[in-house]
């Protein structure tokens, strides 16, 4: 299978300015591509994660990735499909944002050999612009009345709030690339198809500058079989920096992914042969799914914390206690059921724990508890399971 065939038949291909030659460029040649992140939050989870997936297989197919941290762009905050603005970011904020998005990469990209990954930092050369000198040659460049009809800014437009620095990020990431290609050789940008249009926009600044042809490459964003973007789910998030999740639940949400996730979860977030991956999944979609939960933690996480989830889980499902389960720390005392739900990060509001409760969903100690005023007395230590697969320990301190 060709490097392009295997990328369309994983499914990260989904749009280009010119597929054909974008095809010819990763099959025959050796190109410099980069990708954009903005630091807006102090970790990633898998949604986040997915186009580092793409940027890592492209490494092994001999390219080059440059790898944006968006310093600069982090504090204009990207507008694309929200209705209300960003909350403004300080420097402080993304600069320790900073830190920790390039720590979590690391392990993901190669910094070694031929095309080893660089990673920069826009600010660089966004914060020295000169905003005279930027509106003449870039703003020149761009019709407002195709920026105001691009979906990076429809969303916010019909919301009535889009303000001018949120339409001049477009403008910033475009220059990126320009400064890219300029500066680095770089030929091809790649990102999620939600990024589209910024995207585009770079192709046009170099073109327009008379510096050639740039391409560009998205691919689907990850959502589930509901639709909805992976990632984030029942007010949990599949996390990639360890101190958010515990391995064993990071290893469960996989668990308990919809069938129809399974083989995307395979193709994207591991290295088995896509032939292999077709046919087990096929077989025996529950063996499948245990053993994509498995490769997945390993992919993400390393291989001890998959095999500790994979045992931990064992032990909960077959005797219903396991010494390396969740557990969290609370104070002695007596705690209302809701209350004690929302406390042992099980659910994400009373709400949601008075609906798990009314449904007959919550056991303490093997005991199913179906009253919303259920009192209980935290003294020594207790285990709570939500559903069939939900486990955690509370410690009375």
């Amino acid at each position: 299978m060709k490097n392009f065939d295997e990328l369309k038949k994983r499914g990260y291909v989904y749009q280009s300015n010119n597929m054909e030659k974008l095809e010819d460029l990763i099959n025959n040649s050796s190109i410099t591509f980069y990708l954009g992140v903005d630091p807006t939050a102090d970790s990633i989870h898998i949604g986040h994660l997915f186009p580092i997936t793409l940027a890592r297989r492209l490494q092994k197919m001999g390219h080059k990735p440059i790898i944006i941290i968006g310093g600069a762009t982090g504090i204009v905050g990207d507008p694309t499909g929200r209705k209300v603005e960003r909350v403004a970011l300080t420097f402080d904020q993304v600069n320790k944002n900073k830190e920790n998005l390039k720590k979590t990469l690391m392990p993901f990209l190669s910094f070694e050999g031929e095309n080893k990954c660089q990673i920069l930092d826009n600010s660089d050369w966004l914060l020295d612009l000169k905003f005279m000198e930027f509106m003449r040659d870039v703003g020149s460049k761009f019709n407002v009345n195709q920026m105001l009809a691009s979906d990076s800014n429809k969303t916010r437009l019909e919301a009535g709030g889009l303000t001018f620095l949120e339409m001049a990020y477009s403008l910033l990431q475009a220059y990126d690339f320009y400064h890219l290609f300029k500066n680095h050789n770089c030929l091809v940008q790649i990102g999620g198809s939600d990024q589209w249009s910024n995207i585009l926009a770079g192709t046009e600044l170099i073109k327009k500058s008379g510096l050639g042809d740039a391409y560009v490459f998205t691919s689907p964003l990850l959502v589930d079989s509901q639709g909805k973007k992976m990632g984030k789910s029942a007010g949990n998030a599949l996390w990639v920096d360890r101190n958010k999740i515990s391995a064993y639940d990071f290893y469960q949400q996989l668990i308990n992914m919809d069938d129809q996730d399974v083989k995307k979860l395979f193709y994207f977030f591991t290295d088995l042969d896509c032939d292999y991956i077709d046919e087990i999944c096929e077989k025996d979609i529950v063996k499948a799914k245990k053993e994509m939960a498995y490769e997945v933690t390993k992919f993400i996480r390393g291989e001890e914390d998959a095999k500790l989830a994979e045992k931990t889980s064992e032990e909960v499902f077959n005797k219903g206690i396991s010494t390396n389960m969740p557990s969290i720390k609370l104070e002695k005392g007596t705690f209302n059921i809701l209350d004690l739900l929302v406390k042992a990060s099980l659910v994400p509001s009373k709400a949601e724990a008075k609906r798990n409760v009314i449904q007959g969903g919550i056991m303490i100690n093997d005991e199913k508890i179906t009253d919303i005023d259920y009192e209980v007395k935290l003294d020594k230590e207790l285990i709570i399971k939500k559903g069939k697969k939900t486990f955690i320990k509370v410690i009375a301190e």
